[in-house]
């Protein structure tokens, strides 16, 4: 999987969304926006996406890190 742009952004009304483009060779490029919604724990977000399962991730200064699945997924602001 070749991941070519992705954001991550988290709301203040408890609501989340991953934006991400990315292809599977040699698939053509998709982009995909998926929604949930969090609870937070200091440093732990617990996501619960809509259609699908509960991902947890770190907040750790200005980088946001998630799981999903054996992927790792690191954002910074």
């Amino acid at each position: 999987m070749i991941i070519n742009s992705g954001s991550f952004i988290i709301n203040a009304d408890g609501s989340c969304r991953s934006l991400s483009t990315f292809a599977v060779p040699p698939h053509p490029e998709v982009h995909r926006e998926v929604k949930a919604t969090y609870t937070r724990n200091c440093a732990e977000i617990t996501m619960r996406w809509e259609g699908a399962g509960m991902t947890k991730g770190q907040i750790e200064g200005g980088i946001f890190t998630m799981n999903n699945e054996g992927m790792i997924f690191s954002y910074r602001k």
